[in-house]
């Protein structure tokens, strides 16, 4: 193998070879020789056999019909010719010489024993660097046009086809790496990016991908947008206009972030109780969908109430970060584990819904301004004439839907004194009202 002769011959690998239609690719050729010398490699590296026999010596015999007018590169690598068999088995009509001819087209070449396999991997070598060279050639013409004409791009469509000129290879964009950290600080995008363009980006964003998006540094953290409300449960869809209900709602909340957990009316109240301070403080609607669910009891090895608020709930006021919440929207469908009231009774006081509601309207009494129950079942109107008196006073407006859940519809629900009960406590306590109050206690 003449790995000097190989050289001058890649450097000057015509575009095709052959006329008609024996064209082969440039490309195609070199990529065949190289991926035969490789599983010679291979083979001779990982010292494999074949059918009793060594697995390179059948590597090393190689079909070159597929380089037709390559005779240059054939000689370059050092191929040889087959030994010929000592006779053919021909009719007698044919003419030896035509049988020699053709099958002499059709011989394989192999690559000599004397080859080595450091000489191998050279070849290997320069095999893939002409392959490289073929399919990325340099790009003399043209070269002035395009000079010409690049500034009138966009700036978006420039940084584009940089970047992929930047990562076309691992030496390119590694270069292109170093370059950056030469001229450009690793933290000047976090520490100089603009409070407008992390705040707009996290609205945009939305949900709690913007709050992951500001807590990638304290930078971010610092400009983000405040959380102003939180949806928990599928608040929106239960109502005749759920989709335009909600979007809405998110658009009245343009000036900060809405954060919705759609599958948590199980964990409700934990979700409440999870806030945190600043964003409690942040925090002017809240709406909830709320069920009691149940849990397996491997004590009692049966169904029993989930627990509503999470751990430790006796040292927590519930709801006391929520210190500037203003509307407040309850909802509590006819869903969850039917308890028995002997199981009710076995849990402690706030454990159960209507007590967690109220603990909950008492904390956020003072800032409250908008009030919205919808509850058919564990929320009774005697819950309600319960705190009236320290909820009313602030209220600007009010909706009260507790009519008791009750599958018979024809039968009606409730009680007409039930409504007027509490028509009467909302005349007494709710005296800042700017719109009518609606309640309603029975069907």
């Amino acid at each position: 193998m003449d790995l000097e002769a190989l050289e001058r011959v890649l450097s000057a690998w015509p575009s095709s070879l052959g006329t008609g239609q024996l064209i082969q690719s440039r490309v195609l050729v070199l990529e065949q020789f190289q991926t035969i010398i490789g599983k010679v490699i291979d083979d001779e590296t990982n010292q494999r056999f074949y059918r009793g026999g060594h697995q390179s010596e059948h590597r090393r015999k190689i079909d070159t019909t597929f380089c037709v007018g390559g005779d240059e590169l054939i000689q370059a690598l050092g191929l040889v010719e087959e030994e010929e068999d000592e006779g053919l088995d021909v009719p007698d009509y044919v003419e030896q010489e035509v049988v020699e001819q053709m099958f002499a087209f059709m011989r394989k070449r192999k690559i000599p024993e004397e080859v080595t396999l450091d000489e191998l991997r050279r070849a290997q070598t320069l095999l893939r660097a002409a392959i490289r060279a073929q399919w990325d050639p340099p790009a003399h013409e043209g070269t002035v046009r395009l000079e010409a004409r690049v500034a009138e791009l966009p700036h978006q469509k420039c940084a584009q086809l940089l970047t992929a000129a930047a990562t076309r290879d691992a030496v390119t964009r590694a270069s292109v790496e170093e370059a950056l950290r030469r001229s450009v600080p690793s933290t000047a995008p976090w520490t100089t990016l603009p409070d407008l363009i992390i705040h707009r980006i996290a609205m945009m964003l939305q949900g709690r991908d913007a709050l992951l998006w500001c807590a990638a540094c304290r930078a971010f953290r610092a400009a983000q947008p405040p959380v102003r409300t939180l949806n928990i449960g599928n608040v929106f869809g239960f109502g005749q206009f759920g989709a335009e209900a909600e979007a809405a709602a998110t658009a009245a909340a343009e000036d900060g972030l809405v954060i919705r957990f759609p599958y948590h009316d199980n964990a409700a109240h934990r979700v409440i109780e999870s806030v945190s301070g600043r964003h409690g403080a942040e925090l002017r609607c809240l709406r909830y969908d709320a069920v009691h669910a149940s849990h397996h009891d491997p004590h009692t090895n049966a169904l029993a109430p989930k627990p509503l608020r999470g751990p430790g709930w006796e040292n927590r006021v519930h709801g006391a970060q929520l210190t500037g919440l203003q509307k407040l929207h309850i909802t509590h469908r006819a869903a969850g584990h039917s308890f028995g009231n002997h199981q009710l009774q076995d849990l402690p006081n706030q454990e159960t819904l209507p007590v967690c509601t109220k603990a909950l309207l008492r904390s956020v009494a003072g800032t409250l301004r908008e009030l919205d129950v919808h509850c058919v079942i564990r929320l009774s109107y005697r819950d309600l004439l319960e705190v009236l008196p320290v909820v009313g006073p602030g209220l600007h407006h009010l909706k009260i839907k507790v009519v008791p859940y009750n599958p018979f519809h024809r039968q009606g629900s409730g009680r007409p004194e039930h409504t007027e009960e509490l028509r009467a406590a909302v005349a007494q306590h709710c005296t800042a009202l700017r719109s009518p109050a609606e309640v309603v206690a029975h069907r």
